[in-house]
């Protein structure tokens, strides 16, 4: 060996560990899908009640990194969110259930975030 020469041990293992933790890190649909069903439930229960569609019409969803709550009605974004044009104030009630069960939600993402990372090996 030349003077100035480093021999890295290990580098071949640790570019495939590597290469497959971050594909894990792409795609935490497991934990997307716990979140978004834990927040689809809650909300259900927060939704305002006139006939009961609104809060049947909620569906949970994960794909890739993203997980999502949402409804097919045409009106839930309204009742959500308000319609000041229209006299029609806001009714939040998926917004405040993904704030406050954060700290519940938030531990699916870490358990998968820490598996994906605990297969990174070298030497």
């Amino acid at each position: 060996m030349s003077p100035g020469t480093v021999t890295v041990v290990g580098d071949t293992r640790l570019r495939a560990t590597l290469a497959v933790a971050a594909q894990r890190l792409d795609n935490l649909e497991t934990a997307g899908n716990a979140a978004s069903r834990l927040i689809m439930q809650a909300s259900r229960g927060r939704a305002p009640k006139r006939t009961g569609r609104l809060a049947g019409s909620l569906t949970a969803d994960a794909s890739g990194n993203e997980a999502k709550v949402s409804s097919g009605l045409v009106y839930a974004g309204v009742i959500h969110y308000g319609w000041a044009a229209h006299g029609i104030s806001a009714n939040p009630f998926l917004v405040p259930v993904a704030e406050s069960t954060q700290s519940v939600w938030i531990r699916a993402y870490e358990t998968e975030v820490a598996a994906a990372i605990s297969i990174v090996k070298g030497a």
